[in-house]
């Protein structure tokens, strides 16, 4: 899995490069087949960050977006809505796998 981090009216250093790495590097352990992660971090108006999360898998692509007032705090919250997505979207192929095979029975 390749993560790709940008930051949009923000520069990314080192240290939170580090930290969106550490957090959206473990996705795949929510989600199968996780080709690419892109983040982009934005800082908006008065000190209102935004970070948008768009994870891309064989044939389909993922959107969660954030915006609130401090940047490690939105990633963290970007995150968690990123793997809610991912974790319904496993859920509902299971779900379906199961049913196509109770109905082959």
């Amino acid at each position: 899995m390749r993560t790709i981090i940008r930051g949009r009216h923000l520069e990314v250093t080192e240290g939170i490069r580090n930290y969106a790495e550490k957090r959206f590097g473990k996705l795949e352990t929510y989600f199968n087949n996780i080709d690419e992660t892109e983040v982009v971090l934005k800082y908006e108006d008065k000190k209102v960050y935004g970070v948008e999360v768009i994870v891309n898998t064989k044939g389909n692509k993922y959107i969660a977006k954030t915006k609130g007032g401090e940047l490690y705090a939105e990633i963290d919250r970007a995150k968690e809505k990123i793997k809610g997505v991912l974790t319904k979207e496993k859920k509902k192929i299971i779900d379906g796998k199961r049913e196509e095979k109770i109905e082959n029975e």
